[in-house]
């Protein structure tokens, strides 16, 4: 329909931009020291739940969440108040936040509440 967003997974790359996004990944993925799996690309709604509109994949990160020793999550600003369908996780189950740009209210006061610990990349 018209004006609709359309999900595609996996996306539609040609396959040298495919590599160069893992091969950036991984480069983050090692900068912060992670071991064992990691997971990207959920949206923060208003509410402080982080979703996504995939339910197999939020099933994957949901059992990645509970056996993990400390969750981070890197979310740039265009994450923040982006509603999807499906519940993944509340900030309450994050321990540490990377993000572009301070985040917009109400997320500050939520992080805070939450008791995540919010670092903003320098740029």
């Amino acid at each position: 329909q018209p004006g609709r967003a359309e999900l595609t997974v996996p996306a539609p790359l040609e396959a040298h931009v495919a590599e160069r996004a893992r091969e950036l990944a991984l480069a983050a993925f090692r900068a912060v020291g992670c071991e064992g799996l990691a997971r990207v690309d959920f949206f923060i709604e208003a509410d402080g739940t982080l979703r996504d509109y995939d339910y197999r994949e939020v099933k994957v990160s949901q059992t990645i969440i509970s056996h993990a020793r400390e969750v981070w999550l890197a979310a740039d600003v265009s994450k923040f108040n982006r509603p999807a369908m499906v519940e993944v996780a509340t900030l309450s189950q994050i321990d540490r936040l990377f993000t572009d740009f301070k985040p917009p209210e109400p997320f500050s006061a939520l992080i805070a509440e939450a008791q995540v610990q919010c670092t903003v990349a320098a740029l």
